[in-house]
C-alpha cells in the first residue's frame, strides 16, 4: 500500500489501534507514515505508542521535524520520548525549537537525563534556555550536572539569574561550581548570594578558595559579609583559613567589628583563639579578651603562656577574674594564682 494512502488509513481509525499498529511497523516506516499526517495527528499518535517506538519514528525524521512533533506532545510525554531517542537525535530536536518549549521539555525530564543533554548544546543557547526555566528546576539540572559543565553554562548566563540560581542550591553543590569558575567572576556571583548562603558556600570551600574568593571580592562587600556572619560562622571560617595561611586570616579578622570579633573569638576553639590573639596587637588582643565571657576567656588563657596571662587579668575586677580562672582546667589556674602578689590573690580566692 502507498504510504500516503496507509497514512489517511491510520488517520481515521481509532487513536489507541492506529499507534498499536505503528507500534509494530519498523521505525523507519513509522517515520514516514507520521511525516504524511497533519502534525496534531502525527503527535496525537505518538503520544499513544510506546515510548520506545515512538523515540524510534522520531530519530527517522529531520530533526525539524521531530522538534514540530514533540512540541505538539503534553511536555511530561515528550520528556520520556526524549529521553528514549538516540542523543544526538535529541539534541538536534531541542536546538530546532523554541526556547519555551525546549525549557518546559526539559524541566519535566528526569535531571540527570536532562543535564546530559544540556552539557551538549551549545553553550549559549544552553545558558537561554535556563533562564526560561524556574530557579527551582534550573538549580535541580545545574546541580545534576558535571561540575565544569554546569560552571561552563554559569559563565554564559546573565550574573543575577546565575546568582539566583547558586541561591536554590545546596552550599555545596553551589561551592563546587564556584571552585570552577575564574575567581573574579566567582567572587561577584557569592557578593551577590544572602549572607548566609554566601558564609555557608565559603564554609563548603577549601581554606585556599575561601581566601582567593574574600580577598577578591569588593572590600566594602567583604567587610559586609564579614560582619554579618553568625559567630559560629565567622568562627568556622577563620579556624578554616588560619590552618592554611594565619596571615590571611588575621586580616580578614581585621575587617570585622569589634563586636563581631569577640563574637568570633568566643565560637572559635581555645587554641586556634589563642593562636590568632597572638598575632595581633597585644593591647588589642587584650582588649577583645576583657569583652569577653569569662566563661569564654578562661580556656583561652589556659593555652597561654602564664605570664602573658598574667598581664591581661591585671587590673581587672576581682570578681570577673574569679569567674575566668573557674572556667580554666585547675592546674592551669593554680598557676595563675601562683603568680599573682599574695594580697592579690586571696582577695580573688574570695570571689572565686
Amino acid at each position: 500500500m502507498e504510504a500516503e494512502k496507509a497514512a489517511k488509513i491510520l488517520c481515521e481509525m481509532d487513536v489507541s489501534a492506529a499507534a498499536d499498529l505503528l507500534n509494530t511497523m519498523d521505525a523507519r516506516k513509522s517515520a514516514e507514515l507520521l511525516g504524511r499526517m497533519a502534525p496534531d495527528k502525527a503527535a496525537e499518535l505518538l503520544v499513544e505508542m510506546n515510548t520506545k517506538h515512538a523515540a524510534a519514528a522520531l530519530n527517522n525524521m529531520q530533526a525539524d521535524q521531530a522538534a514540530s512533533l514533540l512540541g505538539r506532545m503534553p511536555p511530561d510525554v515528550a520528556a520520556r520520548v526524549l529521553a528514549k531517542m538516540d542523543p544526538e537525535k535529541a539534541l538536534q530536536a531541542l536546538n530546532e525549537m523554541d526556547l519555551e518549549q525546549a525549557a518546559a521539555l526539559l524541566a519535566a525530564m528526569d535531571n540527570k537525563a536532562a543535564a546530559t543533554l544540556l552539557a551538549g548544546m551549545d553553550m549559549t543557547k544552553a545558558a537561554l534556555l535556563l533562564n526560561e526555566m524556574s530557579e527551582k528546576d534550573a538549580g535541580d539540572l545545574l546541580s545534576s550536572m558535571a561540575s565544569k559543565d554546569a560552571a561552563r553554562l554559569l559563565a554564559h548566563m546573565d550574573e543575577a539569574k546565575a546568582a539566583a540560581l547558586l541561591q536554590n542550591m545546596s552550599a555545596e553543590a553551589a561551592g563546587a561550581l564556584l571552585d570552577e569558575l575564574d575567581v573574579q567572576e566567582a567572587a561577584r556571583l557569592l557578593a551577590r548570594l544572602s549572607t548566609d548562603h554566601a558564609a555557608a558556600v565559603l564554609a563548603s570551600a577549601s581554606a585556599e578558595r575561601a581566601i582567593a574568593l574574600l580577598e577578591t571580592m569588593d572590600e566594602g562587600k567583604r567587610r559586609e559579609l564579614l560582619n554579618s556572619m553568625s559567630g559560629e560562622k565567622a568562627a568556622e571560617l577563620l579556624e578554616k583559613v588560619m590552618a592554611l595561611d594565619p596571615a590571611a586570616a588575621l586580616r580578614l579578622f581585621e575587617q570585622m567589628t569589634f563586636e563581631q570579633q569577640m563574637a568570633a573569638l568566643q565560637n572559635m576553639s581555645p587554641e586556634q583563639a589563642r593562636a590568632l590573639l597572638e598575632l595581633m596587637d597585644p593591647e588589642l588582643a587584650t582588649r577583645l579578651l576583657r569583652g569577653m565571657d569569662p566563661a569564654a576567656v578562661g580556656p583561652i588563657l589556659a593555652q597561654m603562656d602564664p605570664e602573658k596571662a598574667m598581664q591581661i587579668l591585671e587590673g581587672m575586677p576581682d570578681a570577673y577574674v574569679g569567674e575566668v580562672l573557674a572556667s580554666m582546667p585547675p592546674e592551669e589556674a593554680a598557676i595563675l594564682l601562683n603568680l599573682m602578689k599574695a594580697r592579690r590573690a586571696a582577695s580573688v580566692m574570695d570571689e572565686t
